[in-house]
């Protein structure tokens, strides 16, 4: 059963468009045909999102390399999902352990640089004091369409203590252990980006993703940042989930560093 979020609760607001093929492991979560969630391709059989983004595997499509919602950029691949992984202790109250692995039922092969694997956080991987957020959600929280174009965020890293203060009163709740607070100050994630990647760098070449868009009140407020699923908490879960899975770009056995750039140890 898909997980509904409250209208309260959503998750690029004060950003800019993305330059096309900057954020080539961003895949966007379709149902119907329209925007829903957003992804991060791992390696060529998995894509890493928000288990509240969740459904039946045969509900979920993924577009790989998107830019442009309405119009063909000549570069996107439509991937169908075979299995869905969502994790065992995920809370659907209060959106605790929100990630989930979808296995595609295809493998990836990555001579497209429209689409490769990202870079994730490792064990050790920190946040930094900014990062950026990618997607295709509401620019503002009263609208009522996403972007058609990839945005873009420079968001700010806040104090543990801002979101556990401001989320204590509500439904859902913030544990510093496995999230990172983030936003305010008229940028941030918002309604339609969920599952999206938060990313450490500052370019292409050496963005890390350390974040899942996950929740938070309104859009870009002071007084409730977003809030992401922190990967580096989570490296053990993943790399147990992947494990036994072909890494041959092609399908066939093959070397993994030929495919899959990321680094799962501490």
């Amino acid at each position: 059963m898909l997980v509904n979020e409250p209208d309260s609760f959503y998750r690029i607001v004060g950003g800019s468009k993305a330059r096309q093929g900057e954020f080539p492991w961003i895949a966007q979560l379709r149902v119907d045909g329209k925007h829903f969630c957003a992804g991060t391709i791992i390696n060529e059989n998995f894509i890493l999102g928000a288990a509240h983004c969740a459904g039946p595997p045969e509900w979920a499509t993924f577009v790989l390399g998107e830019h442009v919602q309405n119009a063909d950029d000549g570069m996107e691949v439509v991937a169908k999902v075979a299995e869905i992984i969502v994790h065992e202790n995920f809370n659907q109250t209060t959106f605790t352990h929100d990630i989930a692995l979808f296995r595609l039922t295809r493998p990836l092969t990555f001579s497209n640089p429209f689409i490769q694997p990202a870079r994730i956080a490792k064990k050790s991987t920190k946040p930094s004091k900014k990062m950026v957020v990618a997607g295709w959600g509401l620019t503002n929280q009263n609208n009522t369409e996403v972007s058609d174009i990839l945005q873009k965020a420079t968001v700010a890293l806040r104090p543990d203590s801002v979101c556990k203060q401001a989320y204590e009163p509500t439904r859902v709740k913030y544990v510093s252990d496995v999230q990172i607070c983030v936003g305010g100050e008229g940028k941030s994630s918002c309604k339609g980006d969920s599952g999206g990647p938060l990313h450490i760098g500052r370019n292409t070449v050496d963005y890390t993703v350390v974040g899942i868009v996950s929740f938070g009140k309104g859009c870009a407020s002071n007084q409730y940042p977003a809030v992401y699923t922190k990967i580096s908490a989570y490296v053990d879960w993943i790399e147990e989930n992947i494990k036994g899975m072909n890494y041959g770009g092609k399908g066939e056995a093959g070397n993994p560093e030929k495919s899959i750039f990321i680094d799962l140890k501490s």
